[in-house]
């Protein structure tokens, strides 16, 4: 029989986790066009506040999608669903 409120909670932490991991690439992407542009053109200064910035968001959205997924896998098992697995990718 399936846990309908455990169902829930996989569900929303799930959309957490997806909401969070599409931040984090986002933000990401960012780093890697201005690293991208530096690398064109090393003459010009580096922002280093703008680039702190960045790694604390990224810091952010990936432990909040952390815990998400956490709180959706211990759900997951209670409601018949698979855990979700965290995955890497690489930019450069």
């Amino acid at each position: 029989m399936t846990n309908y409120a455990k169902l829930g909670e996989y569900t929303a932490y799930k959309k957490q986790a997806q909401d969070a991991a599409s931040v984090r690439r986002s933000y990401l992407t960012v780093l890697s066009d201005k690293a991208s542009t530096l690398r064109s053109c090393s003459s010009m200064p580096v922002d280093s506040d703008e680039f702190a910035g960045l790694l604390e968001k990224i810091q952010r959205a990936d432990a909040e999608m952390r815990v998400a997924l956490a709180a959706a896998n211990l759900a997951a098992p209670l409601c018949g669903e698979n855990p979700l697995e965290y995955k890497t990718f690489e930019l450069l």
